[in-house]
């Protein structure tokens, strides 16, 4: 792939060709890369993420029943930051701000008895 000539036509100011140059790359040009939302009005669950929602209710379900962070890596063959991960995705969705909020929202959802 060639990139655009820095240089402009008739540019004269000091760093002209530099913006010019710039402003013609394209950005996220590279395969597989997905450019970021910058709209604050896109739901969450919209964002690009690897979390699958299952996995996260296993993780919802296991930390329900009173299981530490690296109980449930155990339990569920995964790595302790995913878990954490998995745990900071459950708390922001549900609006949650503790492990004692998750429990209560398991038992009313039946999640955990």
């Amino acid at each position: 792939m060639s990139l655009p000539s820095v240089r402009a036509a008739n540019c004269d100011e000091p760093g002209c060709g530099l913006v010019s140059g710039i402003r013609a790359r394209p950005a996220y040009s590279r395969v597989g890369v997905v450019a970021p939302s910058l709209d604050p009005d896109e739901s969450y669950s919209k964002t690009a993420t690897t979390s699958s929602p299952n996995r996260e209710r296993e993780v919802l379900q296991v930390i329900a029943e009173g299981r530490s962070n690296k109980q449930v890596a155990t339990m569920l063959v995964i790595d302790l930051t995913t878990v954490e991960t998995h745990r900071a995705h459950i708390l922001q969705r549900l609006n949650t701000h503790g492990v004692p909020e998750l429990i209560l929202y398991a038992v009313r959802k039946d999640i955990v008895t």
